[in-house]
């Protein structure tokens, strides 16, 4: 039986990871692909791949992912998996004599490629949406950790329309605290309650690196399955564990819905890099959140966790000696003040380490140089206020869409640098085309659009930083002559975007 709107849980519960991962099953809200690892057969297929994209099973089956999906398509499919991330792509259709458009996510799966599809609403602007902006400038100013998780748990109540926001901190014995909290009206708060160890699944406090959070829109619908059941010659089918779709397991499925949760969306906190906690969304009755919504969620938990690792580390070295030792005033001299990512010295460090691991072990790495378009101009039209806040949420979206072996610094002004870890020419612009279409995608109220430049360069042998620097410089100078909002490669001058 549904639960009332008003039924809220009993005890506040993570619902971040199930306990047992559901056996190739996903989601009804999307269908999905699975491919071979060079993208030119399909291998499965969601059973409600018609339903959603309009395609039958067999016809699917007995087709290519390019007569599917198009040849251009698989080729930009293919080039952001080589930047070991998953680029969303667009795929446009007609059903029923109507347009409808769906987002595209790849990612590789036991020597597969799996392909997530979500249908997008038509001529639809989800208006909770112009909001993020706001958000994001208020948590990066933030002056206390309690004022910061409040807002960040007001935020993305505000965007999603859970009727629980509950911000929880992991503990060293493996409970959870409720820290903060935003409720709908009638909902009975829980913050300061603390969860056992034994009511936190295993697993809650980690996420798969290429999908932090963990979304599940309506806990009554049903699973479904792949077709066939198996992969080539009765293979096991690929771990769903990095998409969006995964179904949750039978037990943690029980779990939620004993809880009166009808649906769940969770998102990482992290502190310096380690877990911290979780942002955990409830409602008792199913709530479909767009992808945009889900990343606009995911940028706020983004930019709440530099700002909490700022403020733990300013309150570290507001301690007398010798009540606190030296290290948090060091990390703190690491970190720029206005966005809190890393200064052009701890970034500097990070190249020269990465260089040299790269010599040693003979990998690839990469450097990006961006900068923001338009700045000056932006500041003379609102104020340097204005342009400080875009910096702010410039870094928070950028680093939101990071892999575990990149790592962001500000260089100078409006300019970032990313160091790519093991990390090709083609991975890297990859990579950067990812950030430009992502920050592209902001819309800030009075703003207007929002584009970066970006310059990639891939290690040489015999590079040093300065020679690595200078060539990510020439290829960002090329990608601003140009035309801006575009990605371009040093001296081979590959050039994507614009």
């Amino acid at each position: 039986m549904q639960p009332h709107p008003d039924q809220s849980p009993a005890t506040p519960s993570y619902g971040a990871a199930s306990p047992a991962p559901a056996p190739a099953a996903i989601q009804p809200w999307g269908c999905l692909l699975c491919l071979d690892g060079g993208l030119n057969r399909v291998l499965q297929v969601s059973a409600n791949l018609a339903e959603v994209l309009g395609v039958a099973v067999e016809e699917a089956l007995a087709r290519s992912p390019a007569q599917l999906l198009g040849a251009r398509r698989v080729d930009r499919l293919r080039a952001a998996l080589a930047a070991d991330g998953g680029v969303p792509d667009m795929l446009r259709r007609r059903r029923d004599g109507r347009p409808v458009r769906f987002q595209l996510r790849a990612y590789a799966s036991d020597g597969c490629v799996v392909v997530e599809i979500e249908p997008l609403a038509a001529n639809r602007r989800d208006l909770r949406l112009a909001g993020t902006g706001q958000w994001l400038g208020r948590l990066a100013r933030a002056e206390s950790e309690e004022a910061l998780l409040e807002l960040l748990s007001g935020g993305v109540r505000a965007l999603t329309g859970h009727e629980r926001v509950m911000v929880q901190r992991l503990e060293p014995d493996g409970a959870a605290t409720v820290l903060a909290e935003a409720l709908a009206p009638g909902v009975a708060g829980a913050t300061g309650q603390r969860l056992p160890p034994g009511q936190v699944p295993p697993g809650a406090a980690s996420c798969h690196p290429g999908n932090p959070l963990h979304c599940i829109p309506d806990l009554f619908a049903p699973p479904v399955a792949l077709v066939p059941p198996q992969g080539p010659g009765g293979a096991a089918p690929p771990d769903l564990s990095p998409g969006v779709l995964r179904a949750p397991s039978p037990e943690h499925r029980r779990h939620l819905r004993e809880l009166g949760v009808g649906a769940i969306l969770s998102l990482p906190l992290q502190d310096g890099g380690a877990p911290w906690g979780l942002v955990t969304c409830h409602g008792s009755r199913p709530l479909p959140l767009s992808p945009g919504c889900r990343d606009a969620a995911l940028a706020l938990a983004g930019m709440a966790s530099q700002r909490l690792f700022l403020l733990r580390a300013r309150a570290e070295a507001a301690v007398p000696r010798p009540a606190r030792d030296r290290r948090p005033r060091a990390e703190l001299a690491h970190v720029d003040a206005l966005t809190h990512s890393w200064n052009r010295y701890r970034i500097e460090l990070e190249l020269d380490r990465e260089l040299s691991a790269a010599e040693r072990y003979g990998r690839p790495c990469a450097l990006l140089l961006f900068d923001l378009d338009h700045l000056k101009t932006l500041n003379d039209a609102h104020g340097e206020a204005a342009g400080d806040r875009l910096l702010c949420i410039l870094a928070a979206t950028v680093a939101g869409n990071l892999r575990p072996t990149d790592h962001l610094g500000r260089w100078d002004g409006g300019a970032f640098a990313v160091v790519a870890g093991n990390t090709s020419r083609g991975g890297a612009l990859g990579l950067a085309e990812r950030l430009r279409t992502a920050v592209a995608a902001l819309r800030l109220d009075g703003l207007g659009p929002v584009t970066i430049s970006i310059g990639v360069a891939e290690r040489i042998p015999g590079d040093s930083a300065k020679s690595l620097v200078a060539r990510a410089g020439r290829a960002l100078r090329r990608a601003k002559a140009g035309g801006r909002n575009r990605a371009v490669a040093d001296a081979l001058g590959s050039v994507t975007g614009g």
